[in-house]
């Protein structure tokens, strides 16, 4: 038997998969993982990532733990899917975005609320459009030209989501299909990633800025840079309506890991906002959609702020 090597299993089953290993738990047998040669320095380097070993083989059945015993040539491989096989294997894991939503939806009403999207395109990302979208949001997204997964765009244009992705685009051309979708979409909320969609908006279309009620941000640098945009004097909803969402979040942010600077600025000692999240989630809930999470706590205070 070949020995089991946590670091080479992790890069294979995340790249076979798509799923985030962040806060979840691992199957490791009844044995503690000695008949399939997992030993203390594989479960150190498990914990490490932040995920947590089970013995209770219960847990894979309800979807809450990944099985290290299962030869990795029996997992399925994400990467040979069609789009929409894809999107429901990855909807399949998301249980924190399917709760969320469930309890959203009786809280918010996301009726007509239009709702641009700016995130690298994959299975994950596209299963929370389409949530949004069953919601009743007007949604679309714009992908950029690089690292983007076509079947799901493919996909998500049949389900009658815009997608502004073409992988042959110059960048003068995804720029113009970044300002195409946000001159279509006239966003409320912009859900974006290093804040380049919202600050696209800002300075390319200021008209717009009248119906923004708020940004969804997933990195620290993002934040700076709005930050920085309030401290120039380019007012920003953003920054509040993360606030606002996370001092209602408490229990699921961990504000002893996530500093708040005079309920102003956000400060991260890292960069991944999405493994903190995960961090803090229970133990038995995957976290395959833990940026998404993220981006919804704060969608949903942005749509508290217009429901109120």
């Amino acid at each position: 038997m070949e020995p089991f090597r946590f670091s080479a299993w992790a890069e294979a089953y995340s790249q076979k998969t798509n799923r985030s290993l962040a806060g979840t738990r691992l199957y490791i047998g009844h044995d503690g993982g000695a008949s399939c040669g997992i030993d203390q320095a594989d479960l150190a380097q498990a914990q490490d990532w932040g995920m947590v070993p089970s013995r209770d083989s219960a847990e894979m059945q309800t979807g809450h733990a990944i099985d290290a015993t299962m030869p990795l040539g029996d997992v399925v491989d994400a990467r040979e899917l069609t789009g929409a096989e894809a999107m429901r294997f990855a909807q399949e894991h998301m249980l924190v975005l399917d709760a969320l939503m469930r309890q959203m939806r009786k809280d918010v009403d996301f009726t007509g609320i239009r709702i641009a999207v700016c995130l690298i395109l994959e299975p994950k990302t596209a299963v929370l459009l389409r949530q949004l979208k069953a919601a009743g949001a007007i949604v679309g997204a714009y992908c950029g030209y690089e690292a983007n997964d076509e079947r799901v765009a493919v996909q998500l244009r049949t389900e009658g989501i815009p997608v502004a992705y073409d992988p042959d685009w110059t960048p003068a051309q995804a720029h113009q299909g970044a300002l195409d979708l946000l001159d279509e979409i006239q966003p409320n909320i912009i859900i974006d990633d290093g804040a380049s969609f919202a600050r696209l908006a800002a300075m390319e279309r200021p008209e717009l800025m009248g119906h923004i009620i708020g940004v969804a941000e997933e990195t620290t640098s993002g934040i700076r840079a709005f930050q920085a945009m309030q401290d120039a004097g380019a007012l920003f909803p953003d920054i509040e309506v993360f606030f606002a969402d996370g001092q209602q979040h408490r229990d699921v942010l961990g504000l002893d890991d996530v500093p708040l600077a005079e309920a102003r600025a956000l400060e991260l000692a890292r960069d991944d906002l999405g493994d903190i999240v995960a961090e803090h989630l229970p133990c038995r809930v995957n976290s395959a959609d833990q940026f998404h999470l993220f981006n919804l706590l704060t969608t949903q205070a942005a749509g508290s702020r217009r429901n109120g």
